[in-house]
C-alpha cells in the first residue's frame, strides 16, 4: 500500500507504472473529454499555423547533415589515428630495445660497395644513449601522471591513503617496473623485432587469472566460460614455456622472459576484481580497489617518480651500465658517434652453417655518425603512444569505442607483425632499400631463418594465433561498453595514465570493464560512508544502512519544470507553453517506447526521465479593490487568464491541428490557488497561483516555495528509508524557467547528461540566446555570444561558472538540500546589502551557495534556449541596473570566503580565485580605462590636445555623475541616451581613424596588432561557433556603444544601487484581453511615441510650482507635486463606504448560511481521484453560498474545469511553511523609510569608493602618460630603418627608430590582452568539449548505417524506439490528405489542390488527436502496416516490429474477454451486495459483483469472500487497498463500508475499465471491520497472465458464481485458512 506522503512524490506521475491500468483499448484509455464536432460546415476554413523558422524551431538540417558527416568521417579519422599511433609506438620500441645491447650487429649498406656484404656494429656510446631512449619513452607518461597528480592535490581535496592500499598499489607497479625493464633490456633483445611484436600479446596472465577468479557461479553459462578462461590462461603459459627452449641461438636471458610476462600483468589487477567473487581474497581486493578511488592522485603523486628512480635502477642493473656512464659522459652519449663497418663471408662446406657463427672478416673501417635518429625516434614514439592514448578515450568519450577503439587496439599486433614483414622483405631483398630514410646502420632484428615456412614451424611462431584470441577473450570487456557518453578519464580507466612502451596492451588491460557494473559509486556503494553533510545523508549512514526499498525505478531522472511568471505577454506566454508541450510530447513517446517497443521490458530506458511542470505565479490575483465587484472578492489578473486562453492554442500550433486540452481542475491553496492541466502526453502542468496577501511575492520566495514544496514536502515525508531519499534526491532535478523561455527537448536532455555524468555537478546552465527586435536585441546578441564563447567557457574550463540563470538551467536535488543552501536561501533581507545580493541578484545568489559546498556549477554550450531580451534603452538599463550591483556583491562574497571554499570545493581553486580577482579589479576600474581610452582615441583622431581630450570627455561624465546622484531616474535616462549617442559618434570616428593608422603606421605597430588581434580572436571565435556565427555583425553595434556599456552603464548602477525595485515589467502594459483591471491606454503625438522609450510613463497628476513650456515642444516643471483632485478624493470615500457596507452583508450571509447548513447536513459527494469519473456537482449558486469558496472559481474561463481539495497532509505543510518563511512582509512607515536611509547609506560608501579608485587609477595613468619619456618599453615588431647619406664623407648612417609601448597602451596589451589569451585557450578545450557531446548524441541513420545494421535489428529497433513512436503519437495535422484506402481519399489524393472538396472530406473525416496515447495505440494496432518510410528503417527492423504489434494486439483481444457493467448505467442498485459466505462461519463475508462475459451465459459474478476476524466493538468497517493486479495479483478499493443499516457509501474502484462508483449493501454482518488484506485465488478463479480477469464457461460453478478468496497477510491464517481448505476437500470426498 502506497503511502500519502509517497503519492504526493509520485504526484500523478507520467511513469510507466502509473499508466498499466489505461492499457487495455486506446479508446477506452482516453481520459479527455471527447468532444463532439463543434465546427459547422459553414465555419470549417482553415488558417494552419506556419512552421516557425527562428528561435529554438530553426530549420537545422543542414547542420544536422553536417554533424552526421563529421561524425562517420570521426569514426574512420579516430580509427586510423589510433591504429597507426599503435603501430609506431610498437615499432619504434622494438627499434630501440634492438640497439640497446652493446656490439649489436646490423646489415649494412654502402653504395659505393654494393657488392660486399657489411655489417655495422654500433659503440657502447650510442648503446647507453639507446638506453636513455628507453628510460625517457618509460618516465614521460609518469611525469604526465605526476604533474596531474600534484595539480589535482593543490587545487582539489583529495583523500588521504591508507597504508594497505598504497602498499598493495606500490608491489604491483614495482613489479610492473622490474617486468619491464627486463623485457626491454634482456628478453626483446635476444629475440628478433617479429618475435618480439608477437611476445606483447602474452601479457595478460594476471588478468586472465583474476578474472576467472572472479566470476560469481550463478553467472550464466558458467561452464563455457570457465574453460575458456582456463584455456585463455593455458595458452599464455605456453608461450613462456616453448619460446626460451625454441629460440636456441639466444642468450641466457631469454629465460627472463617467463618472469617478465607475469610481471608486467600486475600492474592491472584493479580492472579484474570485483565483489561477485565467491572468493574472498578477490573480493577483499576489489574492496582495496574502491579505497584507491578517492585519494588515487595522492598515491601517484608519490608512486610516478619513484616508479622513475626504480626504472633507471632496474635498467643499471640488467644493461650493466654503471651511474658514471648514464649521468658523467650523458652529453658524450648523445654527441657524434663511431660506427665499425665489416665485410663478412660464409665459410660454405657440406651444410647451410649458421651466419653468424661461420664468418670471416675481410673489410674493416669506421664511420662517424649523428645521433639525431636517437632523438627522432624517441620523439615519434612519444608522440605516437600519446596520441593512441588520446584519440582512444576520445573515442570512448563519443560512444564510438568498438569502431574505433577496440578494432584498431586488436589489430594493432596483426598490424605490426605485417607491416615488420614487409620490413624484412625489402631490406633482405635489397640492403640499401631505405636509404636516406634510415641510417643505413640501423634497423630492426631480422630473423635468422630465410623461408618464412620454416620460420613459422622452426620458432613456433603458429602459437602467435592462439596468444590473439587468449587476449581478445580476456580483454572482451573491450567489444561491451556501457558507460555513458562524455564520461570522466576516472570513469573510462582505471589508472590515471598509460604504459607508452606497450600501449595497445596498456590500454585495452586498463580501460574498465563495465560487466558487472561495479565502477566506483560512491554515493551509493561506499562501505566506509563519508562525514554526512545533510540531513538525507546523516540518516541513510546511521547503522551502515543497504538500499532498504531502493528500487530501480528510483534512480530514474524525476525531472520538476519550475517557472516563474509575472507580467508576461500573450507572445511569450505562448513561447513558453510550446516548449512545455514540446517537453509533454518527447516524455509520451519515451514512456511508449519503453512500455510497447522496448523487447526487454524490464529494461528501464538510459535516457527515460518522468515530468511534471509548475508554474508559480506572482501577483495572480487583481490587487486593485477598486476594480473588484467587493473588497473580499479576488479575481484572478488577465495575465492569469492569458495563461488559461492561451493552452489550446499553444498545442495547435505545436502539433498543427486543433487540441481539445481539458479545463483545468481548480484547488483552493493556503497561498491561493492551484491549476492542474493534463497535457496531451498525460504529464501535468499545475499553475500554482501566488495571493501577495497570503504569502509572500517577488521571485526569490516563488523558488522557495517550489524548492519546499518539491524537495522537503514531496521528498522528505515520504515513508521511505533515507537510503532511498537520498537516492531519490541524487536523481531529482529541478528546471528553473523563466515564463518567456524558448527550447526544445533535446537541451534539457544534455543537461541531463551532464548530471548523470558526474555527481557532484550542483547545477548546469545551457547557451542563452536573447530574441527580439530593434539595436538593442543586437548589442545583446553579441554581449550574450562573447560572455557564453569566452567567460562562460573560461570559467568552466579553470574552475565553476559563477552564475547559472534561471531562465534556464538544471539544478540537483541534493545539492539544493545541502547545509547553508536552501535554509540560507530563506533569508529574509534585513540589511541593505541583502537586498542588493539577495534579492536583485537571486539566481547568482543561489549558485554562490552551491558553490560554498562541494558542487559543481558547468555551461552546456549545446543545450540551446532563447529568451525575450529588453528592446527599449529605459528596459535594458534597469535590468542591468539590478544584474550589475549583485553581481560585484556575489563575487566579493565569494571571494572574501576563498580560504574555505577552496577547501571545501574540489573544482575551485587559489588559481581560479585569482582569476577571479582580475575580473573584478577589471570590473571595478573599467570606467576609468574606457575614459582613458576614449581620452587616447580623441587626442588621435581628432589631433586635440591631449588636455583638451581630457577635458571634452570628463565635463559630459561628471554631469552624468552629478545627474544620476540628485536627478530622478527618468532624467538619469535621458542624459544616459544622449551622451551614449555622442560617444558611439566618436567611436565610429575612432574605428576610420584606426584603418587610417594601420595603414600608415603597419600591421606592426602595437595599437594595429592589438586591434587585429582582437577582431581575429573574435571571428576565429565565432567560426567555430557555427549555428551562432550571425552574431558577429552585431559586434559592430557592441563596439559604438563600449562607453555607453562599460562606462555610463556602471556608473547608472552603482549611483541607483539603493533602486531595489525589480526594474522589468513595473510598469507592463495591460496583457491583451485584458479583464477587470485593463486601463485605457492615453492618445501619444508621434514625437512622444518615437521618444517614449527614453521615459518611463508619467501621469498627468503631477504639476509644478514652476512650469515651463514651449508649444507643447517641451515642459520643464521644478518642484513637483500631485495635483490636488477633490473628485478623486470624494471617490475614495463613497468606495470606503460601499465596502464596509459589503462587509457587513457578507458576514450577515456567512451567518445564515453556516445555520442553514447545520440544519441541512447533507452527504459529501468525492469523485475519482484518477479522473476517471464525473460526478455532478451542486449548482455554482449553491456552492457558492453554502461553502463560500473563493469566487476566482466562479471565472468564466475556468467554470468548466472541476472542483478539488488539497489533502488535510499538504494542507498543513502550506501552513507551515508559510508561516515560518513565506509570511507577507508588512513594512511600516518607519521600517520602509530606515531601509531607504541603510540603502542610500550603502549606495554612498559604494559609490565613493568607486569613484575614488577609479579617479586615483585615472590620474596614475594619466600623469604617466604625460611623462611618458620616462617611462615607455620599446615594441620590438614595428622597426624603422632610416637610411642617411653624407655627402661631405660619403658615409651612409643607418638609424633604427623604435616605436614605444605608452602607458595606456601598455595597461590594454599587458591586462586585457593576457585575459583575452587565457580565454581564447579555455574556448578551445571547451569546444573541442562541446563538439565531443554532440557527437556523442549524434545519431547517424544513413544508408551506410542501416545496412550495418541489418544483422543488428533489435538494437536498431531500440535505438530508433523513441522516433517511432514519436511518429504514431504525432496528430495528423487537418489540412494534410488523410492517408487512407477507401475511394473518398483516393479522390482526395488525386484533388489535392480542389479546397472544397478536401475541407468537407476533413470535416467528415475528422478524429480526435488530444490524447498521444491514444494516437499512438491507435496507429500501432491498426490493421495493416505501418508506413515508416521517413523514419528509414530497415526490413529486418520492420519485420520485427510487425511481429511484436502482431502478438501485442493478439494479446488485446484475448484481453477483452472481460466487461464490467457500470452499476449506474445498468441501474441494478443490487448488482453489488455484501453476504456471509455459504461455506464458512459468521466472520466471513462474499462481495458479489455482477459482470458479463462475452461467451458465458448465463451471466456469472465476481465473488470475493474472505476469512477474517470481525471486530464486533467497531461500529464500521474499512476497506483498503485491496488489490487485484498482473504481477501483483490485485485490485485497488478505497472505500469506507458502514454498518448493516446504514446508507450506502460510494467505494473507489480501480477494476480494469471500471469507471463507477459501486454501491456496497452490507448484508447479515454486524459490524465487520478489516484493513490491508492480500487475495489468493480460490477455488474456481482464473487470473490472465497478463493481470486480466478472464472467465468462461468452464471456470464457473453450477450456480454461475467464480470465488476468489481474500485473505490476510499473516502466515498463522494462512496456515488455519489453508487447513479448513484441506477439511473442506476431505468432506467433498467423503
Amino acid at each position: 500500500m502506497m503511502t500519502e506522503m509517497e503519492s504526493n512524490y509520485y504526484y500523478e506521475s507520467s511513469a510507466s507504472e502509473n499508466q498499466e491500468d489505461d492499457d487495455d483499448d486506446p479508446e477506452v484509455a482516453l481520459t479527455f473529454r471527447k468532444s463532439p464536432h463543434d465546427l459547422k460546415l459553414w465555419d470549417s476554413f482553415q488558417d494552419p499555423p506556419v512552421d516557425e523558422t527562428s528561435a529554438s524551431s530553426i530549420d537545422s538540417k543542414l547542420i544536422n547533415q553536417l554533424i552526421k558527416l563529421m561524425k562517420i568521417f570521426t569514426y574512420w579519422f579516430v580509427l586510423v589515428v589510433v591504429a597507426i599511433s599503435s603501430v609506431l609506438s610498437k615499432l619504434t620500441f622494438l627499434l630501440m630495445t634492438s640497439n640497446v645491447v652493446e656490439n649489436t650487429r646490423t646489415s649494412y649498406c654502402d653504395t659505393k660497395l654494393s657488392e660486399k656484404r657489411l655489417l655495422a656494429s654500433i659503440s657502447t656510446q650510442q648503446t647507453i644513449a639507446w638506453q636513455w631512449a628507453v628510460i625517457f619513452a618509460f618516465s614521460v607518461p609518469e611525469i604526465g601522471t605526476w604533474i596531474r597528480a600534484v595539480r589535482l592535490c593543490f587545487f582539489k581535496k583529495i583523500k588521504n591513503f591508507g597504508i594497505k592500499e598504497f602498499g598493495i598499489v606500490m608491489i604491483a607497479e614495482s613489479f610492473h617496473v622490474l617486468g619491464i625493464c627486463l623485457l626491454a633490456f634482456a628478453v626483446l633483445p635476444e629475440m628478433d623485432s617479429l618475435q618480439g611484436a608477437m611476445l606483447t600479446n602474452c601479457l595478460c596472465f594476471i588478468p586472465g587469472v583474476l578474472c576467472m577468479l572472479s566470476r560469481p557461479y550463478d553467472e550464466s553459462k558458467i561452464k563455457i566460460k570457465k574453460i575458456l578462461d582456463i584455456s585463455s590462461i593455458a595458452v599464455q603459459v605456453l608461450g613462456w614455456l616453448i619460446w626460451p627452449i625454441a629460440i636456441s641461438n639466444a642468450g641466457g636471458k631469454i629465460w627472463f622472459l617467463p618472469l617478465a610476462v607475469l610481471l608486467i600483468s600486475c600492474r592491472w589487477w584493479e580492472n579484474f576484481v570485483t565483489y561477485c567473487s565467491p572468493w574472498e581474497p578477490i573480493q577483499y581486493l576489489a574492496y582495496i580497489r574502491d579505497k584507491c578511488y578517492d585519494s588515487r592522485y595522492k598515491i601517484y603523486a608519490i608512486i610516478a617518480p619513484y616508479k622513475i628512480l626504480l626504472f633507471f635502477i632496474f635498467t643499471s642493473i640488467t644493461t650493466g651500465t654503471t651511474f658514471d656512464n648514464f649521468f658523467s659522459d650523458f652529453y658524450e652519449n648523445f654527441s657524434n658517434h663511431t660506427v665499425k663497418i665489416m665485410e663478412i663471408k660464409p665459410m660454405l662446406k657440406n651444410e647451410l652453417p649458421n651466419f653468424d657463427d661461420v664468418t670471416s672478416e675481410f673489410y674493416s673501417s669506421t664511420l662517424n655518425i649523428k645521433s639525431y635518429v636517437i632523438w627522432w625516434t624517441l620523439l615519434i614514439h612519444i608522440l605516437s603512444s600519446y596520441f593512441c592514448y588520446i584519440f582512444g578515450k576520445f573515442a570512448c568519450k563519443i560512444q564510438i569505442q568498438i569502431f574505433s577503439f577496440s578494432l584498431p587496439i586488436n589489430i594493432s599486433v596483426p598490424l605490426t607483425v605485417s607491416t615488420l614483414i614487409i620490413l624484412y622483405g625489402m631490406r633482405n631483398s635489397n640492403v640499401c632499400a631505405f636509404h636516406g630514410f634510415l641510417p643505413d646502420y640501423i634497423f630492426f632484428h631480422t630473423p635468422s631463418v630465410e623461408f618464412l615456412f620454416g620460420y613459422i614451424f622452426k620458432q613456433f611462431i603458429w602459437l602467435w594465433v592462439f596468444w590473439i584470441f587468449s587476449q581478445s577473450w580476456i580483454t572482451r570487456h573491450l567489444w561491451r561498453p556501457k558507460g555513458m557518453r562524455n564520461a570522466s578519464t576516472e570513469k573510462l580507466f582505471i589508472l590515471p595514465m598509460y604504459d607508452s612502451l606497450i600501449i595497445d596492451q596498456s590500454m585495452a588491460m586498463n580501460r574498465r570493464r563495465d560487466e558487472y557494473e561495479e565502477f566506483v559509486e560512491n554515493e551509493i556503494d561506499q562501505s566506509d560512508y563519508p562525514e554526512p553533510e545533510n540531513i538525507i545523508d546523516a540518516k541513510a549512514y546511521a547503522g551502515n544502512q543497504s538500499k532498504e526499498g531502493v528500487t530501480q525505478k528510483d534512480h530514474i531522472p524525476q525531472i520538476f519544470v519550475c517557472a516563474t511568471m509575472w507580467h508576461e505577454t500573450k507572445e511569450e506566454l505562448i513561447t513558453f507553453l510550446k516548449s512545455i508541450l514540446r517537453l509533454d510530447e518527447d516524455q509520451c513517446a519515451r514512456r511508449m517506447a519503453m512500455k510497447y517497443l522496448q523487447i526487454d521490458k524490464n529494461q528501464i530506458d538510459s535516457e527515460y526521465y518522468d515530468l511534471e511542470t509548475h508554474i508559480f505565479f506572482d501577483d495572480a490575483f487583481v490587487s486593485n479593490k477598486n476594480l473588484c465587484e467587493s473588497p473580499e472578492a479576488t479575481p484572478i489578473n488577465s495575465y492569469v487568464k492569458l495563461l488559461i486562453n492561451n493552452v489550446e492554442e499553444a498545442a495547435r500550433e505545436v502539433y498543427k491541428v486543433k487540441i481539445k486540452i481539458p479545463p483545468p481542475i481548480k484547488i483552493v491553496c493556503p497561498y491561493g490557488g492551484r491549476l492542474i492541466w493534463t497535457l496531451p502526453g498525460r504529464t501535468k502542468m499545475i499553475a500554482h497561483l501566488k495571493d501577495k496577501n497570503k504569502i509572500r511575492h517577488k521571485k526569490r520566495w516563488s523558488q522557495v516555495m517550489y524548492m519546499y514544496y518539491l524537495l522537503g514536502y514531496r521528498i522528505m515525508q515520504l515513508d521511505a528509508s533515507p537510503e532511498r531519499k537520498r537516492i531519490i534526491a541524487q536523481n531529482t532535478y529541478l528546471l528553473t524557467l523563466d515564463g518567456d523561455i524558448d527550447f526544445q527537448p533535446k537541451a534539457m536532455t544534455l543537461l541531463v547528461d551532464r548530471m548523470k555524468n558526474d555527481k557532484y555537478l550542483g547545477a548546469a546552465c545551457g547557451r542563452i540566446h536573447p530574441i527580439g527586435h530593434g539595436p538593442m536585441v543586437w548589442y545583446q546578441v553579441f554581449e550574450y555570444a562573447i560572455g557564453h564563447w569566452l567567460q562562460k567557457a573560461t570559467e568552466h574550463v579553470i574552475g565553476c561558472v559563477l552564475c547559472s540563470p534561471g531562465c534556464f538551467s538544471l539544478f540537483r536535488g541534493r545539492a539544493l538540500m545541502e547545509n547553508s543552501v536552501m535554509k540560507k536561501y530563506t533569508t529574509k533581507s534585513d540589511q541593505a546589502r541583502h537586498y542588493v545580493q539577495y534579492d536583485q541578484g537571486e539566481d547568482r545568489w543561489l549558485c554562490t551557495l552551491i558553490l560554498k559546498q562541494k558542487y559543481r556549477v558547468e555551461y552546456c554550450a549545446a543545450s540551446d534556449a532563447y529568451t525575450h531580451a529588453p528592446e527599449g534603452f529605459n528596459e535594458f538599463y534597469n535590468q542591468r541596473r539590478r544584474w550589475v550591483p549583485s553581481t560585484i556583491a556575489n563575487i566579493f562574497d565569494l571571494l572574501g570566503d576563498s580560504e574555505r571554499i577552496c577547501e571545501v570545493n574540489n573544482n575551485i581553486s587559489r588559481l581560479y580565485i585569482f582569476y577571479q580577482c582580475i575580473l573584478m579589479f577589471g570590473t571595478i576600474i573599467g570606467p576609468g580605462t574606457i575614459f582613458l581610452m576614449m581620452v587616447s582615441a580623441i587626442q588621435s583622431v581628432f589631433l586635440v590636445d591631449i588636455y583638451d581630450a581630457f577635458v571634452y570627455n570628463f565635463i559630459p561624465l561628471i554631469i552624468f555623475m552629478l545627474t544620476c546622484y540628485l536627478c530622478k531616474q527618468k532624467f538619469q535616462l535621458i542624459a544616459a541616451f544622449i551622451i551614449s549617442i555622442i560617444y558611439s559618434l566618436i567611436m565610429m570616428a575612432v574605428m576610420v581613424g584606426i584603418m587610417i593608422q594601420v595603414i600608415e603606421d603597419g600591421l606592426f605597430a602595437p595599437s594595429s596588432m592589438f586591434f587585429l588581434t582582437v577582431t581575429f580572436q573574435i571571428i576565429i571565435t565565432g567560426l567555430l561557433h557555427p549555428q551562432e556565427i550571425h552574431a558577429l555583425p552585431a559586434g559592430f553595434i557592441y563596439y559604438v556603444t563600449i562607453p555607453c556599456m562599460y562606462m555610463l552603464l556602471t556608473i547608472y548602477s552603482l549611483f541607483n544601487m539603493n533602486d531595489v525595485s525589480w526594474g522589468t515589467r513595473e510598469n507592463p502594459q495591460e496583457a491583451a484581453g485584458g479583464g477587470n483591471d485593463a486601463k485605457i491606454q492615453k492618445r501619444q503625438t508621434k514625437l512622444q511615441k518615437f521618444l517614449g522609450f527614453l521615459r518611463p510613463t508619467t501621469d498627468d497628476d503631477e504639476e509644478g510650482s514652476f512650469d515651463i513650456s514651449f508649444a507643447g515642444l517641451f515642459r520643464c516643471m521644478f518642484c513637483t507635486h500631485k495635483k490636488a483632485d477633490t473628485t478623486e478624493t470624494q471617490l475614495l470615500h463613497i468606495g470606503a463606504s460601499l465596502a464596509e457596507i459589503n462587509s457587513r452583508m457578507k458576514n450577515l450571509e456567512q451567518k445564515l448560511a453556516s445555520e442553514i447548513q447545520s440544519e441541512n447536513d447533507t452527504d459529501e459527494v468525492m469523485s475519482d481521484n484518477d479522473g476517471l469519473e464525473d460526478v455532478p456537482l451542486m449548482s455554482k449558486e449553491k456552492e457558492k453560498s453554502s461553502n463560500l469558496l473563493p469566487d476566482w472559481l466562479y471565472d468564466p474561463d475556468l467554470c468548466e474545469g472541476d472542483t478539488e481539495t488539497i489533502s488535510a497532509a499538504e494542507e498543513q505543510f502550506w501552513v507551515d511553511l508559510i508561516e515560518k518563511y513565506l509570511q507577507p512582509i508588512e513594512m511600516t512607515e518607519k521600517y520602509k523609510e530606515n531601509m531607504q536611509n541603510q540603502l542610500k547609506a550603502y549606495r554612498d560608501i559604494s559609490v565613493f569608493a568607486f569613484t575614488m579608485s577609479n579617479a586615483l587609477f585615472v590620474l596614475i595613468v594619466f600623469l604617466l602618460q604625460l611623462n611618458k619619456q620616462y617611462l615607455k618599453v620599446k615594441w620590438p615588431f614595428d622597426v624603422q630603418n632610416d637610411i642617411i647619406f653624407d655627402q661631405s664623407t660619403f658615409e651612409f648612417t643607418i638609424r633604427q627608430e623604435f616605436t614605444y609601448l605608452e602607458p595606456i597602451s601598455m595597461l590594454f596589451v599587458g591586462f586585457f590582452g593576457i585575459v583575452l589569451i587565457v580565454q581564447f585557450i579555455a574556448m578551445l578545450f571547451h569546444r573541442f568539449a562541446t563538439i565531443s557531446q554532440i557527437l556523442a548524441t549524434t545519431k547517424i541513420d544513413w544508408y551506410c548505417s542501416k545496412k550495418v545494421k541489418e544483422t543488428m535489428s533489435s538494437s536498431e529497433l531500440k535505438e530508433n524506439a523513441v522516433e517511432i513512436a514519436r511518429f504514431l503519437q504525432k496528430p495528423r495535422p487537418e489540412w494534410e490528405p488523410i492517408e487512407d484506402d477507401d475511394d473518398e481519399i483516393s479522390i482526395a489524393k488525386r484533388s489535392r489542390r480542389d479546397t472544397i472538396h478536401q475541407l468537407l472530406l476533413q470535416h467528415k473525416k475528422q478524429k480526435d488527436w488530444s490524447n498521444l496515447e491514444t494516437n499512438f495505440k491507435r496507429e500501432l494496432f491498426k490493421d495493416g502496416q505501418l508506413k515508416l518510410k521517413k523514419l528509414n528503417l530497415s526490413r529486418k527492423t520492420i519485420s520485427i516490429l510487425d511481429d511484436m504489434r502482431k502478438s501485442m494486439a493478439e494479446f488485446k483481444r484475448k484481453k477483452k474477454s472481460l466487461e464490467i457493467v457500470n452499476p449506474y448505467m445498468a441501474s441494478n442498485p443490487s448488482s453489488y451486495s455484501l453476504a456471509t459466505s455459504a461455506y464458512s462461519d459468521k466472520d466471513s463475508f462474499t462481495i458479489y459483483q455482477r459482470t458479463s462475459c462475452r461467451h458465458s451465459s448465463p451471466i456469472p459474478s465476481v465473488v470475493y469472500s474472505t476469512n477474517l476476524g470481525m471486530n464486533k466493538n467497531d461500529s464500521r468497517m474499512s476497506l483498503e487497498s485491496i488489490e487485484l493486479g498482473l504481477s501483483r495479483k490485485s485490485v485497488n478499493f478505497n472505500g469506507n463500508f458502514k454498518k448493516k443499516d446504514g446508507p450506502l457509501l460510494p467505494l473507489k474502484s480501480a477494476l480494469k475499465k471500471s469507471k463507477t462508483e459501486p454501491a456496497i449493501a452490507v448484508q447479515g454482518i454486524d459490524n465487520p471491520s478489516f484493513v490491508n488484506d492480500e487475495i489468493e485465488m480460490h477455488e474456481f478463479g482464473n487470473l490472465n497472465e497478463e493481470d486480466e480477469m478472464n472467465f468462461d464457461e468452464s471456470d464457473q460453478s453450477d450456480d454461475g458464481i467464480i470465488e476468489i478468496k481474500i485473505h490476510e497477510n499473516n502466515d498463522e491464517k494462512v496456515e488455519k485458512i489453508k487447513e479448513n481448505e484441506e477439511k473442506d476437500e476431505k468432506i467433498e470426498k467423503l
